[in-house]
């Protein structure tokens, strides 16, 4: 059996869970037996802290200091407004938008506990970040080795509408790839049609009508942003439903998610329940250990 493929998912602070999976899988060294990782959003630094062997100094993150100054909700009503102004009236500098999330703050955090770049480049584990090219439409996968780890994780960060603005790269302009699509199933298994995969997500598997209300309102909000994403949003839950649908009838690939009963989303600041997704991802960890080491031959994708 060949080494296993990763996806983590993304979530903003529902990161926290994945997490606490990842820094189970340190405390045990976990790395032999896996080939890659592909992450987008908050799943992609959470790679970073996993590869660089740091995970607790990452987890430090969620639970100290995005509890504050990171989501800002009075920001919306205002946002909203300043980002019909500047698509129809006058251009704003950046300073003057308001955003739902401060992903700067997020990497000042991130500058003052630091993971080990070298550590990572070090890995035999390849790294992949999940963007959307907003040229091209088209989602793509990066080297975050190659085309620079920080760059390549603010890139992952730019998810608009809460955040409306793209990181450039090698002369494309990223946003979060996992907008269109939280995971991308399909992609993984006709690319390692021999592997087991886990995949990672930071939301419940039991999907509900309002998911699709949210979607539709952040595709209309981010319609006013300089490239709008409605056709995106209008496709992503659909999109996760049928890659939920794909795992469960997948005998190689292990999908691990919340209980229904965390209550951890998003935009959660309180730190007793942050604590508590993270002790529950690191117990989730043992049913990956289980599911990597049962003797188990998978031979060509599924059909």
């Amino acid at each position: 059996m060949s080494k296993t493929i990763f996806y983590l998912g993304g979530g903003a602070m529902a990161g926290v869970f994945s997490g606490g999976v990842i820094t189970r899988l340190q405390e045990i060294n976990f790395y032999d037996k896996i080939e890659a990782i592909y992450a987008g959003s908050s799943g992609a630094m959470n790679a970073a802290y996993f590869l660089s062997k740091q995970t607790k100094l990452g987890s430090t993150i969620y639970l100290d200091d995005l509890t504050h100054n990171f989501i800002l909700p009075k920001n919306i009503p205002l946002g909203i407004a300043k980002l019909i102004w500047n698509k129809y009236i006058k251009k704003l500098p950046k300073d003057d938008t308001r955003y739902a999330v401060n992903i700067d703050y997020v990497f000042d955090c991130i500058n003052k506990k630091p993971f080990s770049t070298d550590e990572i480049v070090k890995q035999p584990i390849d790294f992949f970040a999940k963007l959307l090219n907003i040229q091209t439409g088209k989602i793509e996968y990066l080297d975050a080795k190659k085309f620079g780890i920080l760059k390549v994780l603010k890139a992952t960060s730019c998810i608009q509408p809460y955040y409306p603005f793209f990181e450039e790269i090698n002369g494309n302009k990223y946003v979060d790839g996992t907008i269109p699509e939280p995971i991308g199933l399909q992609y993984l298994l006709d690319l390692y049609p021999n592997h087991k995969i886990v995949v990672i997500v930071n939301s419940f598997m039991k999907r509900k009508f309002s998911n699709y209300l949210r979607c539709f309102a952040e595709g209309v909000v981010s319609h006013f942003c300089d490239y709008s994403l409605l056709k995106m949003y209008l496709r992503r839950e659909t999109s996760l439903r049928n890659d939920l649908q794909l795992a469960t009838e997948t005998p190689r690939v292990l999908f691990i998610c919340p209980p229904e009963n965390m209550s951890v989303i998003a935009m959660t600041r309180n730190r007793k329940n942050l604590v508590e997704a993270f002790d529950t991802g690191k117990k989730m960890a043992d049913k990956i250990i289980k599911f990597v080491e049962f003797k188990t031959e998978f031979v060509s994708k599924i059909s």
